[in-house]
């Protein structure tokens, strides 16, 4: 997810997705073992995923006890003693097991949740960014460069099959029995029937759908990011029973860039990265003005919401090259703690 001080900040770059930064010369680790020697808290957890320098092998994995407001950093490497890969991408929770996708690795590692203990590997993906329990024993990966979802079998932890989607999948989402699926290359959400592994439908929506979530209503909100200068980003309000779009809201201009869309416990209210952080009220008629938190010196990269204690997460990569930090608010902006993490905190995890 880029903002638009994220394209000055990365401007000469080859890269043009998270996933493509250059090489640093020499990429900063967070591979030391945390005080006392423990490598994990035994309370609450929240997981921040860091993705590290693409092709600099340092992509780690961090974990916060928001009650002992105890930090945790490289704790796969300090359980598993190797390393984890290069870009790790996002975390999913399943059966006691964590899965953690390793982006540039073209991998996903299979972890014992309260250990951290290695289970598995899962192996034969391309660019994997995203993982999405569909059944007890199956789930699907969107991908960056396969054209199409992964269908992975979550008993023996192989590659079944793939459903052919043109361009780069991203998040994704099970809405009434079916997959919505962002294709961040086009203006479209995909519909995939679970049961079946069939690409049963396409909705319009705006320029390089980023991020969504239901509402209380059950109403599909979709953040549209506007892809790299291409189009003015939107935030979509869908009926997912009829799959048409009932409200529009638009951006100010194409140098802004949203994305990582969340909603709180109570599904009334959104929040979104835009530099700052956003808050707008469900049945807004307008977009807000200003943040709730705005970006300051920060470069904010990964959001999410805490539904148990009614938090906000934020993450700073500061310049994608040294380590990072991790921002926990209350839901009203006030600043409650912070801690380093890896290089590039990206996607949160919230148990």
């Amino acid at each position: 997810m880029f903002r638009f001080q994220r394209i000055l900040v990365l401007a000469g770059m080859i890269g043009w997705i998270s996933c493509e930064k250059n090489p640093d010369p020499s990429p900063q680790t967070d591979m030391e073992t945390p005080e006392g020697g423990a490598c994990l808290p035994s309370g609450r957890k929240i997981w921040v995923v860091n993705e590290g320098n693409f092709q600099g092998g340092n992509a780690s994995l961090s974990v916060y006890d928001p009650v002992g407001k105890e930090a945790y950093s490289a704790v796969y490497q300090c359980v598993n003693q190797q390393p984890l890969g290069d870009v790790a991408q996002s975390v999913t929770v399943r059966n006691g097991s964590l899965y953690i996708v390793v982006n540039n690795s073209g991998k996903i590692e299979v972890v014992n949740r309260s250990t951290l203990e290695h289970q598995a590997t899962i192996t034969g993906l391309t660019s994997p960014r995203f993982m999405l329990e569909v059944s007890p024993r199956k789930a699907y990966v969107s991908d960056l460069y396969a054209d199409g979802v992964w269908i992975i079998h979550t008993g023996n932890h192989t590659v079944t099959g793939k459903i052919d989607v043109a361009g780069w999948t991203e998040k994704m989402l099970l809405v009434n029995g079916k997959v919505w699926v962002a294709n961040k290359t086009s203006d479209q959400m995909m519909v995939i029937h679970p049961q079946t592994d069939v690409l049963e439908d396409s909705i319009a929506t705006g320029r390089s759908p980023d991020s969504f979530c239901l509402d209380a209503t059950g109403k599909l909100w979709v953040l549209c990011s506007g892809g790299y200068l291409e189009s003015i980003p939107e935030l979509l309000r869908i009926d997912p029973v009829t799959r048409t779009v009932e409200a529009r809201f638009t951006f100010s201009s194409v140098y802004e860039s949203p994305g990582s869309l969340c909603i709180n416990n109570t599904g009334d209210q959104l929040y979104w990265l835009n530099e700052g952080i956003y808050q707008m009220d469900i049945s807004a008629e307008t977009l807000p003005g200003f943040p709730l938190i705005p970006a300051a010196a920060h470069l904010f990269y990964g959001f999410n919401y805490d539904f148990v204690a009614h938090e906000l997460y934020v993450t700073d990569a500061i310049d994608y090259s040294q380590r990072g930090w991790t921002f926990r608010y209350k839901d009203n902006g006030t600043l409650l703690d912070s801690f380093q993490t890896g290089v590039i905190p990206g996607y949160i995890h919230i148990e």
